[in-house]
């Protein structure tokens, strides 16, 4: 675990979903009052991995969020009363049916961006696999769609990276 404590890159951007990562439930659906986020279960997990995006943020690390979905719906989940993640802590918002890799790529290029020390957290196996396909040099954070390892992947990164941290790195 040490090894991989220095092998692993200390992460410049994390790329998450929205719909069952940082909440429970599919906005378009279910609709602001149905997804869960909040201090009882399972909506306090969601709220934790909200949370430690917030310090990943706080770190230094871009946000940016990329969701198979419509602005308005995706915008609409940010600004629930519990979330912790807001628009203004994203580096950039892409809620769309393009596809994901196609999504972040563009957005790379367009805040000069270069494609080392990407992360990626999405619930959904086939998203995951079709970002891990695609021509960028991304590390997958998770392995499976429990928002208990979610928001284990998380914690793991975030106490890899406190190794290499220095004052510099805060914002």
């Amino acid at each position: 675990n040490i090894i991989l404590r220095y092998i692993r890159s200390k992460p410049k951007v994390i790329v998450f979903d929205l719909d069952n990562t940082i909440w429970g439930g599919v906005i378009g659906e279910d609709g602001i009052d149905g997804i869960q986020i909040g201090d009882s279960c399972p909506g306090n997990v969601y709220k934790n991995i909200q949370s430690s995006l917030l310090r990943f943020h706080k770190y230094g690390v871009l946000l940016i969020a990329i969701s198979k979905n419509t602005i308005e719906n995706a915008e609409l989940g940010l600004n629930h009363d519990e979330g912790i993640i807001k628009k203004e802590h994203l580096l950039a918002l892409s809620a769309s049916w393009d596809s994901k890799p196609a999504s972040l790529l563009k957005i790379l290029k367009e805040n000069n961006l270069s494609q080392n020390g990407i992360y990626f957290l999405d619930d959904s196996e086939i998203e995951r696999e079709e970002m891990s396909m695609a021509n960028i040099d991304i590390k997958i954070l998770n392995q499976n769609s429990s928002p208990i390892h979610l928001l284990e992947s998380l914690l793991d990164l975030e106490s890899n990276i406190h190794h290499t941290l220095t004052s510099d790195d805060f914002i």
